[in-house]
C-alpha cells in the first residue's frame, strides 16, 4: 500500500504543498491527482461541478521536446490541449515573457541551461491557461542558486495570477 486514508483538500487560488522523505507517495498522490494514475478505491472531487479541470504539469525532468523549439515546445502544448491556432503566437510570447525567456523563442532545448529548460517546461504548463498548475519536484535537480530564483518566480506568478497550485 502507498497511499492509505488520504483526505486532502485544496481550495481555489491556493498554493498547496506536500512534503515528506523520498517514498511516502508524494509523487504517487500527484499522479492520482492529474488523472495519470487511477486510485485503486476512493475518488477524486472537483468542487464546482467541474468533472474536467485544465491540468498544466510540470515534471522533475523538463521532459523537452529535443528536435522542437522553445516555442514549437509551447505550441505543442497547446495543441494538445485543442487552443485555436489564432490565439498560438500571442499565448508563446506572453508565457515566454513571464517566464523570462522571450528572447530564447527559436533556441533548441540542448543549448539551454538546466533551470532554462525547466523554464520552457513551466512556460508550457502555463500556456494553456490551467485551472491547477500541477509540480512534481521541478527544481530538485537545479543547483540551489537557480531552484531559488525559480521558486521565488513561481511564488510571483501564483500571486498575479492566483492559480491554484499543487507543488511537491
Amino acid at each position: 500500500t502507498v497511499l492509505d486514508e488520504i483526505d486532502v483538500t485544496v481550495g481555489d487560488g491556493e498554493f498547496f504543498s506536500m512534503v515528506g522523505p523520498s517514498g511516502c507517495g508524494k509523487s504517487t498522490l500527484l499522479s492520482i491527482l492529474a488523472g495519470f494514475v487511477n486510485p485503486d478505491r476512493g475518488d477524486i472531487r472537483l468542487e464546482g461541478g467541474s468533472s474536467e479541470a485544465r491540468i498544466g504539469f510540470v515534471f522533475q525532468d523538463p521532459t523537452l521536446l529535443d528536435w522542437k523549439t522553445v516555442g514549437e515546445n509551447v505550441k505543442f502544448a497547446l495543441e494538445s490541449m485543442g487552443v485555436p491556432e489564432d490565439e498560438h503566437d500571442e499565448r508563446i510570447k506572453a508565457v515566454l515573457e513571464r517566464v523570462g525567456l522571450a528572447d530564447f523563442e527559436d533556441e533548441y532545448p540542448q543549448q539551454l541551461s538546466g533551470g532554462m529548460r525547466q523554464r520552457v517546461g513551466l512556460a508550457r504548463a502555463l500556456s494553456i491557461d490551467p485551472d491547477v498548475l500541477m509540480m512534481d519536484e521541478p527544481f530538485s535537480s537545479l543547483d540551489e542558486i537557480t531552484a531559488r530564483e525559480l521558486r521565488l518566480d513561481l511564488l510571483e506568478i501564483w500571486r498575479e495570477e492566483g492559480k491554484t497550485v499543487i507543488f511537491v
